[in-house]
């Protein structure tokens, strides 16, 4: 639990809520670009510090919360053989969704600077 509550009291992420004013004054859907000067994905890429933080603190909360999905809905993946992760991360939900489904082939598709700190342990055939 400890890298998700760090994360979301981190500077990077609280920062913009000191701009949510003109965020809302100018029509912008993100504060964040006005705090630190660039959209969250491209600051994560300039930041390998900040993404690395960004990727501990979203396995933290997959691995709290995908399992309860799997045990009470596992029926789910009944019939299904593939799963591409958009989004992934370090591929934590895949290793856990194929650990208990071990029939289901796994894609992490990301951005290579997120895939770059993901460990391979997904066959490629």
């Amino acid at each position: 639990m400890a890298p998700l509550l760090l994360f979301q009291n981190s500077y990077v992420i609280i920062t913009p809520l000191h701009f949510l004013n003109a965020c809302v004054l100018d029509n912008n859907t993100s504060a964040f670009p006005y705090a630190h000067g660039k959209d969250t994905w491209k600051y994560a890429a300039e930041n390998p510090g900040h993404n690395k933080f960004f990727d501990e603190a979203m396995a933290c909360e997959t691995r709290r919360t995908f399992p309860a999905v799997l045990n009470g809905c596992a029926e789910l993946f009944t019939g299904v053989n593939s799963v591409v992760d958009v989004g992934g991360g370090d591929g934590t939900l895949l290793r856990i969704l194929i650990k208990k489904c071990p029939w289901i082939h796994g894609i992490n598709l990301n951005l290579s600077h997120m895939l770059s700190s993901a460990p391979e342990s997904i066959p490629v055939s």
